[in-house]
């Protein structure tokens, strides 16, 4: 697991390097890509700390994912028009 750490920074600086140079352009898009991220690692989180554990079947996690980025995608969504 640690070796890929290094993978969530340069994800994240690849997405910051246009924001920071388009400003307020991104600003919209800005607001979706955080709220879709926010609403689906909490979404995550919930799911894994309450009732999935290590020997769930395969199917079944990704059917959260799955259900997860979708929801994530609507919180982003609303997060944007709001």
């Amino acid at each position: 697991m640690q070796k890929y750490s290094w993978l969530w920074g340069a994800v994240l600086i690849i997405i910051g390097i246009p924001l920071c140079l388009l400003g307020r352009k991104l600003f919209s898009a800005t607001l979706f890509l955080i709220g879709t991220l926010l609403t689906t690692t909490l979404i995550l989180l919930i799911f894994y700390g309450t009732f999935l554990s290590d020997n769930t079947e395969a199917w079944i996690g990704w059917t959260v994912l799955t259900c997860s980025i979708l929801l994530g995608i609507a919180g982003g969504y609303l997060l944007y028009k709001c």
